[in-house]
Order: C-alpha cells, then structure tokens, then sequence
C-alpha cells in the first residue's frame, strides 16, 4: 500500500484476499501510472523484492502486471500454501 500511495499517482486501489484448495490467494490492484516491472531484479532494495523473497521462503508465487506510464495500473497476484 505504501508503494501504491508513494509512486502510483492512483486514485483507486483493491486488495482482496480469498482462499482455494488451501492456497491464500492476495491480488493487489491500482489504477495508478505503473512502472517497468521487468527491472525489478535490477534495483536493490525494492520493496516488491523484498516480498517477492518472503513468498519464495514460503514455497509460493508471486507475480506482476505493470507497464511504465501507461496508466493501465498495476496488478500483483500472491499465492500462499496454508494448512
């Protein structure tokens, strides 16, 4: 969230949250300005890095759909094995 109030320049973002086939299913959307999502692995320290590292930790997936300043948002999709 702090990313998306920081960077995005969105006016609406959604978090939900919903379980399937015990996985915990996170999808994080904004309609914000993106970002080039393909330089993640470049850029040390990057909040998204970090989580990305704790869901791999965890034995899930992680994955982003963001274009630079295209204004289509960006879309984060989490999934976390639960028992």
């Amino acid at each position: 969230m702090s990313n998306i109030i920081n960077h995005s320049e969105a006016k609406k973002a959604q978090i939900s949250l919903h379980e399937n086939k015990n996985q915990l299913i996170i999808i994080i959307h904004d309609n914000g300005k993106g970002f080039d999502s393909e330089k993640l692995n470049e850029i040390e320290g990057f909040g998204l890095n970090r989580i990305r590292v704790r869901i791999k930790k965890l034995k899930g997936s992680f994955s982003i759909i963001s274009r630079a300043n295209e204004n289509t948002g960006t879309s984060i999709k989490i999934k976390v094995l639960i028992s």
